[in-house]
């Protein structure tokens, strides 16, 4: 399974990379389940898919407030669910709206000593 296809979600990356190429700590990127991840410290905090972000960091919380905001779902993992990694539809243009979590996600990472 293909999970992002850089021509159809170059849009996405762009303004992906765009809000978070500035932030304090460094953001690398890996490809992990065909993916475009994120790591701040060394740790993910987003996965892009083609047309959706799925956030691997964010608090109970956080995530329960994503969930009543915005139609969500567990990342699949090669036909595993990640029930931690919440996946949001997105498309580069909405991506503001997902900035709070995004930066939630990011900075739980970069605090991670782990």
């Amino acid at each position: 399974m293909q999970y992002f296809d850089e021509q159809a979600g170059a849009g996405l990356r762009e303004a992906f990379d765009a809000m978070v190429g500035g932030w304090e700590e460094e953001v690398s990127t890996v490809t992990m389940f065909g993916c475009p991840c994120y790591r701040a410290n060394g740790k993910v905090f987003a996965a892009l898919t083609t047309d959706a972000v799925a956030l691997t960091r964010l608090s109970d919380d956080a995530r329960a407030d994503l969930e009543a905001e915005r139609e969500t779902e567990p990342f699949d993992a090669n036909g595993r669910a990640v029930k931690k990694w919440v996946q949001v539809p997105i498309d580069g243009s909405d991506l503001d709206e997902l900035e709070p979590y995004l930066r939630a996600s990011y900075e739980a990472a970069a605090g991670s000593g782990k």
